[in-house]
Parts: structure tokens; sequence; C-alpha cells
């Protein structure tokens, strides 16, 4: 099986603002895609197909086809999280968008985020090459109105777009979207793309001074090791040890309908690697153990109880199991 595509819960964050403002239950929606409302504001791994069917979910319960621009005009730079950290460093506008498309592949699996320029114009360009759910089509919204505010939050406070192509359907009252009434659009396209002049990408970014953060460690925080990043199930531990976070470890039934595949498709990419679902869930245990034993301030029997266990002696033999050393004969070795 192909890899499991993951992106970061926040992406929804603006959705999930739109549907509060408006009197309406965005746990009603996440709950029904198994969606932990806590990662939305907080960060963590979701499915790209929970991603958009909330999208479509959202769009067709609130007859509300524009929704993917309607909600994110509140989208700020700082939604970005370490990619605004990253592009503060950037001495230029060309610099800032280059380093936002680099990490924005790394971020949004499956995704491709490009800078290309064409004579007087420079554009913003969009593949998503996952069409998971027929809701795909609102993430080329999203993208679409998020270059927007990006634009103005690194080149032009007052600019305004001329034109765009986006890759899906022709949606409602699109010239009533603030920002886009005078655009030129084109649907169906081959890309989803923004069209931005080209002497922006020489200006000197209207970002504040970065905090040193380099590109390559910015990089780091947003993605995984590489090993297994690319295979079922490597995506399949990521998104499980990300909801590990907000609440119990998932059964094999409530990860497959997660998902959208079959609890016995789980169990033969899991085979094929030699784990069973069983060994999936210790190996995350075990990572989520080591790195709560890397810091003094949580006891032993506290992060027994953290990771589920019944009492600290489990706890212990369960990690000696794992690792031939008990959880203080790890901690003395880890902290010296």
């Amino acid at each position: 099986m192909k890899t499991l595509p993951l992106v970061e819960a926040r992406i929804l964050a603006p959705v999930v603002g739109f549907l509060e403002s408006n009197g309406a239950k965005a746990e009603r929606y996440l709950d029904r895609l198994r969606i932990p409302g806590e990662m939305v504001s907080s960060g963590g791994k979701i499915a790209k197909k929970q991603c958009h069917d909330f999208l479509l979910n959202v769009a067709q319960s609130e007859r509300c086809d524009e929704v993917g621009f309607a909600a994110y005009q509140s989208f700020q730079l700082s939604d970005l999280g370490g990619i605004a950290t990253a592009m503060a460093s950037a001495k230029t506008v060309k610099e800032a968008l280059e380093i936002f498309t680099r990490l924005a592949n790394d971020a949004y699996e499956g995704n491709e985020y490009a800078l290309t320029t064409d004579g007087r114009t420079a554009r913003l360009c969009f593949h998503d090459h996952d069409y998971v759910s027929p809701g795909y089509i609102y993430s080329h919204h999203v993208t679409l109105m998020a270059y927007h505010k990006i634009i103005r939050a690194v080149a032009d406070e007052s600019w305004r777009p001329q034109s765009f192509c986006c890759h899906g359907r022709e949606i409602g009252p699109f010239n009533r979207v603030d920002g886009f009434e005078d655009c030129a659009t084109k649907y169906h396209a081959d890309e989803t793309s923004l069209d931005i002049p080209v002497e922006f990408l020489s200006r000197r970014p209207l970002l504040g001074r970065g905090n040193g953060a380099t590109i390559d460690h910015v990089a780091s925080t947003l993605t995984e090791p590489s090993n297994g990043r690319d295979t079922f199930v490597g995506s399949l531990q990521r998104l499980i040890a990300s909801r590990y976070l907000y609440g119990k470890l998932p059964t094999l039934d409530q990860i497959a309908t997660i998902i959208d595949v079959s609890p016995r498709t789980v169990q033969r990419c899991l085979q094929s690697e030699g784990l069973s679902y069983r060994g999936l869930l210790d190996r995350i245990c075990f990572d989520a153990a080591c790195e709560m034993l890397a810091t003094r301030q949580i006891t032993i029997r506290e992060i027994a109880l953290e990771l589920g266990y019944s009492g600290t002696n489990n706890f212990v033999r369960g990690f000696r199991r794992m690792t031939a050393m008990t959880p203080s004969e790890y901690r003395r070795r880890r902290l010296g």
C-alpha cells in the first residue's frame, strides 16, 4: 500500500474559528472524523483524508461552497508556526517565499508548493498529488487565500490579486470574497496558482527580524527522521503517535476507520514489515517513554500512568523487555 499522507491539524484552525463565529458547533464535525480538537489548536498530525473530508462536510452541511476562502480571511502568517519563523530570516521577498515553499512541502505531505517566474509575472503554485477525498478541491481554495495573505504580509499590505488559476471547479459568489473582487479567474487548470508582480521578489520583506533559527533547524522540527517516513507503516506510526498526546491509543478497528481502510489491510501492511498492531503500539509507547525519561521533572510512576499502564511494575517489566534495562537505569545513562 502506498504512503499515508499526513498534514498539520492546525491547518483547520481558521475553519473551526469560522464555524464558531457563525454559531455552528465545530466539535460536531471534528468528532465525526475523529480529529481531537486539541490538535487543531496545539498541533499534531492528522490524515490528509480527514482534513479534506472535514472541509467537504462543512461546505455541504453549512451550504457554504466558498468556505475555504471565507474561513481563511482570518489567516495570518503566524498560523504557519515554524515556517513563519524561518521566513523572518530572509533578506528578500523571493527568499522568504522560497523558504515557505520548501518547508510547506515538508509539513503538508502529498502536496507540492513552488515559486516560478515568467517575464513580468511570478507565480505561487500548488499541486495536490493525492486526491484522497472529493474534498480536495477545498484545499485548493484554502491555498489560494493563504497565498493572498502571505503576499500581503511579506511584500505589500494593500496588494490585491489580479489573476489566479484553480485546478478545480468554479464556486459560487467568488467575486464577493474580500480582496478578489476584480480578479480574473481560470478554473479546471493544470495547477492552482496565484499571480504576483515579479518586482515584489527583489523587495525587502515586511517581516521583523528572525530569531536566528535556520531553515534546516525549522525543517527538522516540522518532519520526523526520514527512516520509514515514506512507507505506509511509517506514516501510520506518526499518525498514532501524534494522536497519543491527546488520548488513549486507538484500537485496530478505530485506526482503520480513521484512515478509511479495512482492519485486515492495516494488518497486512504491518505484517509486510514484520510487525503486528500490538507491536506497533509497543514501539510508540517505548518512544514516548524514552522522551519522558529524558527529563527529571516527571517521575517513573507518573510516566507509567501517562502511558496507560495499570501500575509502575507493569511499565518497568515492559520497558526492560524492550531495552534490557529498567527505566531508572535508562534515565541515569541518558542524563548522566
